[in-house]
């Protein structure tokens, strides 16, 4: 995971942890490249969960979880192109947190900066 989703990441993680502790089952599995460490997980069109929270997704898996009435949260500011069926995604608000980042800085006397 890139440092910059770091935090993003632990804050979303801490919430799954007190779901889990006010008694919900949940289980977790991760799909991410692991360099061969560990086998490949898929989450494919015939996958039968309650629900998934994920970070990338194509149409086709889009549109399979709404056939099978699985319930998808996306954690990511990436959709897939072509019009996939939208799910509810949970993401930071990225221009809010450039104007208050901006108007920090300024309100320190500076006065070009980037990011």
């Amino acid at each position: 995971m890139p440092d910059w989703a770091q935090g993003f990441a632990n804050r979303l993680y801490g919430g799954m942890r007190d779901f889990l502790r006010e008694g919900a089952v949940f289980e977790l599995e991760f799909e991410q490249p692991s360099s061969g460490d560990l086998p490949d997980v898929s989450i494919g069109a015939d996958w039968r969960g309650d629900g998934l929270l994920v970070f990338r997704y194509t149409a086709e898996e889009a549109e399979a979880w709404r056939r099978n009435g699985v319930k998808v949260v996306n954690l990511s500011s990436e959709t897939p192109p072509g019009g996939a069926t939208p799910v509810p995604q949970v993401i930071p608000d990225n221009l809010l947190c450039g104007r208050m980042a901006a108007r920090h800085l300024m309100g320190l006397g500076l006065r070009r900066f980037a990011f």
